[in-house]
């Protein structure tokens, strides 16, 4: 587990309020005035961990254990206490980090920060994140690099690639509504004030759920390859160049394997052994 999530995981008095925070709010305006912002910050993340992270996790973490086993089936027959303890993680510190960096541009958002000043790639940020995505396509720009053939099998060969990227890019937009409608749902009641986002704060919330689910997509894609490929229930938490190694070692043995399945979940069965 994350060393700071466990160690307020442990923690003997749980940051609930208490008589002792009560007390605080009661005299705090007869302390220091530089003792009085640090506590409030403390407290305020404090009732953030109790009343927004731990409720929120404790009904998503599940949710998203099951999610992760649909997009990557394989995950399911991690059994090593290694693999257990990574997904735990990965699922706990996934939310701490999306659940903390939109309670920030909440807090920005009320401070009234010059969002522009802040974000200087915001405008790029629009264009990027807040249109559909396209699937990648195949023009006679790029004919020499793929094939060397005549007119009428170029027009095939590019006509067959285009409509197996739109068919990869639905399964992607697939995968990713799925995550979307799983988790949305949940940061709007645990952050009722997302409710309330001016126009440019919802480009960062755009921006920072959708790289969440990026990095979120990469560990376990992570842990996929490491049981696809056979690699050691430790190399999960190798350096990644010891990783790479391995992998690359093993890839001959496992890569036809692999690939068939893959293609079989994105194309379909008679397209899985192309």
């Amino acid at each position: 587990m994350n060393t700071f999530l466990h160690d307020l995981h442990t923690m003997k008095n749980p940051p609930h309020l208490n008589n002792w925070e009560l007390n605080y709010h009661i005299h705090k305006d007869k302390l220091p005035t530089d003792f009085r912002n640090t506590m409030d910050t403390v407290l305020e993340f404090c009732n953030f961990y109790a009343n927004i992270y731990e409720a929120c996790t404790l009904r998503l973490l599940p949710e998203l254990n099951k999610l992760m086993f649909r997009h990557y089936p394989v995950t399911a027959q991690a059994a090593h206490p290694v693999q257990l303890e990574y997904i735990q993680d990965l699922h706990e510190g996934h939310l701490f980090g999306l659940l903390l960096s939109l309670r920030n541009h909440l807090r920005e958002q009320r401070e009234g920060i010059n969002i522009h000043e802040k974000y200087p790639k915001l405008e790029s940020w629009r264009d990027f994140y807040c249109k559909p995505s396209q699937p990648d396509t195949i023009s006679d720009k790029q004919r020499n690099i793929y094939v060397d053939t005549d007119d009428t099998e170029w027009e095939k060969y590019k006509e067959e690639e285009n409509r197996k990227f739109k068919m990869l890019h639905q399964w992607q937009q697939n995968r990713q509504n799925k995550y979307y409608n799983l988790v949305q749902p949940y940061l709007f009641e645990y952050l009722p004030d997302l409710h309330n986002l001016e126009p440019d704060f919802w480009i960062l919330y755009a921006v920072t759920v959708r790289d969440n689910y990026e990095q979120w997509l990469t560990c376990c894609e992570y842990l996929d390859t490491a049981i696809e490929y056979h690699l050691p229930p430790e190399s999960i938490n190798w350096e990644h160049a010891d990783f790479k190694k391995v992998l690359r070692e093993q890839r001959p043995l496992y890569s036809k394997q692999v690939y068939a399945v893959r293609n079989k979940m994105i194309f379909g069965e008679h397209e899985s052994s192309d």
